[in-house]
């Protein structure tokens, strides 16, 4: 059991240095997310310091097949919390809070590799396991302070003019659909300029991972017209003798659940994008990939949802 803790440990702290290094990459500033995306992973990464911090305060559960597995999945909602606030930290438009966000971006990064450091120890004794979870409890500060950040960046449809909820809500759907279409072809450069540099298995490997992010835009960008073609239907039949503005302001919750969604959708997007450019760069695995590959569907699943 101490050969598997160790291995999650040493996995989890070259993950960890991955995403440093994305983020280190001056090319990362032009990423963009959505906060939705760095509280729902904030959330998960938190409830799992918490289950972390009573194994490791435990000295009989330290050896226990819990701590592995917490480590890892740990490190896989850590980082992809960090990766997405990092991203929406480029877009703030506060200076201050944009600099608090990314210095907190990397003060998580630095308590996760002392947890994994200290987790990995051949003889966790109570220093050890006290000094991990000093850094956990650490952790789950720093992350508290990056998920309240993040709702502030959040967008509010009642930033938007009641008068123009209607052509606002066009205008970010629009938006959303180019995102999509720039996405799709970039993937297709990036398969052409992989076949042209690369052979063999690197080659296949590469391919297939394009293959499917060119399969998923397509799919989202034809979800994206369909959820527009329900939305107006759902407008029209609704509305009575209302004008289209007068029902959108009658149900801002509903037209604020659909600006929240396209915003992920295209912020997703445009992260995949990135990822996958590093990825062909020896930046990044290929199960960072998966993991915003799922989380763009499950964004994009969000534009019926609101309707």
């Amino acid at each position: 059991m101490e050969r598997l803790r160790r291995a999650a440990c040493d996995k989890a702290t070259e993950a960890s240095n991955a995403i440093a290094a994305l983020l280190d990459n001056p090319d990362f500033v032009q990423c963009r997310s959505y906060a939705d995306l760095v509280t729902s992973f904030g959330a998960m990464a938190s409830a799992k310091l918490l289950l972390l911090k009573e194994i490791l305060s435990d000295a009989n559960a330290t050896d226990s097949d819990l701590l592995p597995l917490e480590v890892a999945s740990l490190a896989a909602y850590l980082n992809e919390a960090v990766l997405h606030a990092k991203a929406l930290s480029n877009s703030a438009a506060s200076i201050e809070k944009s600099d608090e966000l990314a210095a907190l971006c990397r003060r998580c990064l630095s308590d996760s590799l002392a947890i994994y450091s200290n987790a990995s120890s051949s003889e966790l004794d109570q220093l050890r396991r006290s000094e991990a979870v000093r850094h956990v409890d650490s952790l789950v500060a720093g992350l508290g302070r990056i998920q309240v950040l993040a709702k502030e960046f959040k967008p509010q449809v009642r930033d938007v003019s009641l008068d123009d909820l209607a052509g606002s809500l066009e205008e970010e759907m629009r938006h959303t659909e180019e995102l999509i279409a720039r996405a799709e072809a970039r993937f297709r450069e990036l398969l052409e300029e992989s076949k042209a540099s690369m052979t063999g298995i690197q080659l296949e490997v590469h391919s297939k991972i394009l293959d499917s992010c060119t399969e998923l835009m397509s799919a989202i960008a034809l979800l994206v017209v369909k959820s527009r073609e329900l939305q107006e239907e759902i407008v029209n039949e609704g509305r009575g003798t209302a004008t289209v503005k007068e029902f959108y302001k009658r149900h801002n919750r509903w037209t604020e659940g659909l600006f929240s969604a396209a915003k992920s959708v295209g912020a997703g997007a445009n992260l995949l994008v990135y990822v996958v450019s590093c990825f062909s760069c020896v930046f990044c695995e290929r199960l960072h990939i998966h993991y915003l590959h799922e989380r763009v569907i499950a964004q994009s699943l969000c534009l019926v949802k609101p309707n």
